[in-house]
């Protein structure tokens, strides 16, 4: 019968990582695993005690009572001493005793596998996710599939079809996580904004999964295939793969027992690969919803920071020329966008104010109040407004058209990120009255410097 985890650790295993010294422990455990990954070779008791001595030492501020205990002692080698006991009492170092009745110690097996998980979560947020080509890799080991290493492969095939959920979920939690960063920081400036958009996502996500996942290894070329060779092999290779099994894995005595055991792991094994690829396409669905959802709130961010560039005055003009062009009897009603005016309500009418007799005015001097910085962004900002000005953008459009009726966005002569940036909020502001282009998107994509963008059809109207 197969263990659990809790079967194969020791029943305190967790102490050190979730009382008040977690932080202390988690530390000290990472120092000496590094210290006894380098040798296979036990690590004595001396050299333990001194890794975390040196580490108290160095961190003199740092409380070094021990866990369950009321030990507060001070003296940094006898609290290492404390700490050695520790670890080895709850399951993380194994000791060993040679003939000198010396002690040495190496990590346990499942402090290592901990270590590593904890360790990789740590750096999964400082890592740009990345996605290989886990479909390709499983549909070329079934075209190619060895009968005679069936056994083998299969355990192959598990590995990276786990591989490619987990690659899949870190996409969705990596895309999360930009949308959240966006949501949730009210202070950010288009400038930013756009930092997020192109050396973040575009870079870390776009351009290292989610291009790799859409275009070059995409399910949809694969998965019938895949499915198809999975059947065969459940249909018509059983016996083969069966045979092979029970040569690699057990013995002439227990053969006969294993064989239910074997038959059972090669269907659960190659019918969770089959279920995984036949639901795949719902699951990039989901990923496709959470990278339009991400892409369309930047894009509001950057339409509201670049909103003034529509000015007031240019919406009142609207409004008359809408009146003006109109016919309309003495029961008709007018519709216009009276909402980009804000809430109308009976506040909003203007109330007359008597005029009294002249006042004298007297003026007085505030010193200003705004610092140096402020008003340097202040400035930086009204400059991008001009410089990405709806004005300005659809100048820029119109001399990429220079004449002619429409042109994909690969094919624009980019000088600087800037035109880039320029070319993104094209797709802002396209069809708006105040435009004569429009944009229509495209399934590939294109790369300028280090950024990848989708590409998009721009069409004068």
């Amino acid at each position: 019968m197969k263990k659990n985890f809790f079967d194969l650790v020791n029943s305190k295993f967790f102490s050190p990582l979730s009382g008040p010294r977690r932080e202390v422990n988690y530390a000290l455990l990472k120092l000496l695993n590094e210290e006894m990954q380098g040798s296979m070779e036990y690590v004595d008791r001396s050299r333990v005690i001194d890794i975390i001595a040196d580490y108290f030492t160095y961190h003199p501020g740092i409380d070094m009572t021990e866990d369950d205990t009321d030990i507060t002692e001070t003296d940094v080698r006898k609290m290492a001493a404390f700490k050695v006991a520790y670890f080895e009492k709850t399951g993380w170092l194994s000791a060993e005793r040679g003939k000198d009745f010396k002690v040495a110690y190496q990590m346990e097996p499942a402090a290592i596998e901990i270590l590593t998980a904890m360790d990789n979560v740590e750096n999964n947020d400082m890592r740009p996710v990345e996605y290989t080509g886990y479909v390709y890799d499983i549909y070329s080991r079934l075209e190619n599939f060895d009968i005679t290493h069936s056994t083998e492969i299969i355990e192959q095939l598990l590995r990276t079809s786990r591989e490619l959920n987990n690659s899949l979920r870190s996409i969705n939690k990596t895309i999360k996580s930009y949308l959240d960063d966006l949501l949730n920081d009210d202070t950010l400036t288009l400038r930013e904004i756009f930092d997020k958009i192109y050396n973040g996502y575009q870079d870390n996500v776009v351009a290292k999964a989610f291009y790799n996942l859409r275009v070059t290894d995409n399910p949809s070329k694969y998965k019938n295939k895949i499915i198809a060779k999975i059947d065969t092999l459940l249909y018509e290779r059983m016996g083969q793969m069966l045979q092979n099994y029970l040569d690699v894995k057990s013995t002439n005595e227990d053969r006969t027992s294993r064989q239910d055991d074997a038959q059972q792991y090669i269907v659960e094994s190659l019918n969770s690969i089959k279920e995984q690829f036949e639901n795949i396409e719902s699951s990039i669905a989901v990923l496709d919803r959470r990278n339009t959802k991400y892409l369309n709130t930047a894009t509001s961010r950057v339409k509201y920071l670049m909103d003034e560039s529509v000015d007031f005055e240019g919406r009142i003009h609207s409004i008359l020329k809408t009146m003006y062009n109109s016919t309309f009897g003495d029961n008709d009603t007018l519709e216009f966008p009276s909402r980009e005016f804000g809430k109308i309500d009976e506040n909003s009418l203007y109330t007359y104010t008597r005029r009294r007799g002249k006042v004298k005015s007297q003026i007085t001097l505030v010193k200003p109040t705004v610092s140096a910085e402020d008003l340097e962004n202040e400035r930086e900002r009204l400059r991008l407004q001009v410089e990405y000005s709806i004005k300005n953008i659809n100048e820029f459009i119109c001399r990429q058209l220079d004449g002619k009726t429409s042109i994909e966005a690969k094919d624009v002569a980019l000088e600087s990120d800037k035109d880039l940036y320029k070319l993104f909020i094209a797709q802002i502001y396209a069809g708006s009255e105040y435009t004569d282009y429009d944009v229509k998107l495209k399934d590939d994509f294109f790369e300028y410097n280090t950024h990848r963008m989708t590409n998009f059809t721009i069409y004068r109207r």
